[in-house]
């Protein structure tokens, strides 16, 4: 939004201020006496915070000024170059956060497969020749799926270092449908007998690939899921 844009970091640290000399008021001593100065203050800390996490090496003074001149109606800038100007830094924002996300995929695939290098050598963890990876933690004793099934399942979803995405077992068992999820899901459950708990070892390709998958899982991740099938859900 065109508001939230030019409320940006008024209310920074006064350190940032202090070695210039500009007639900037010490931010540092500003009290929130009212809701709107909440509210402002708010406003200016999510914007900056969103300017950090993009790696942002902005002016502050040149910030501020563009707030007051934003608020006063004034411009240093035309409208014209002004957008020409933003075009051509958004390409180079682009462009710079494809690079680092480029790095990030090679180095997450790198890691991913030295797991699962490693992994394969332990004791009681079977390879398929897909690359999909498992180990029987209990083996079960009913019938087994197939790819067209539907499943009552408990599920833990991890990366490779075990940190925990997601999991059934605090709001109930899923139901799903075999043919409607990853490969490596699909294919690790259609090995288990109902009753069963597996661990599965699942390499991106197998899973999500190159693709940040809804802003949680990003590209090139190796996942395990330790999977307890329920039942087949006729």
């Amino acid at each position: 939004m065109k508001f939230q844009k030019y409320f940006v970091i008024i209310f920074s640290v006064a350190f940032l201020f202090q070695s210039c000399k500009s007639p900037v008021e010490d931010t540092s001593k500003i009290e929130l006496k009212t809701q709107m100065d909440t509210i402002s203050y708010i406003i200016g800390l999510d914007y900056g915070i969103g300017i950090n996490e993009q790696e942002i090496d902005v002016n502050n003074l040149a910030v501020y000024k563009g707030l007051v001149d934003g608020l006063n109606d004034t411009t240093l800038l035309p409208d014209s170059l002004k957008q020409v100007i933003i075009d051509e830094f958004n390409e180079e924002l682009k462009t710079r956060m494809e690079e680092k996300g480029k790095i990030f995929l090679e180095k997450n695939k790198a890691d991913g497969a030295m797991f699962m290098n490693e992994n394969k050598n332990k004791e009681g963890v079977i390879q398929l020749n897909s690359g999909l990876q498992y180990k029987v933690m209990k083996e079960g004793g009913g019938s087994q799926p197939a790819v067209n099934d539907s499943v009552l399942v408990h599920y833990r979803a991890m990366f490779a270092d075990r940190t925990v995405f997601d999991m059934s077992y605090d709001r109930g068992p899923a139901g799903i449908r075999l043919n409607n999820v990853i490969k490596g899901l699909s294919e690790g459950i259609q090995q288990m007998k109902e009753g069963g708990i597996y661990e599965l070892y699942i390499p991106p390709e197998l899973a999500y690939g190159d693709q940040n998958f809804a802003n949680v899982i990003p590209a090139g991740s190796t996942l395990i899921y330790t999977i307890e099938l329920i039942e087949i859900v006729k």
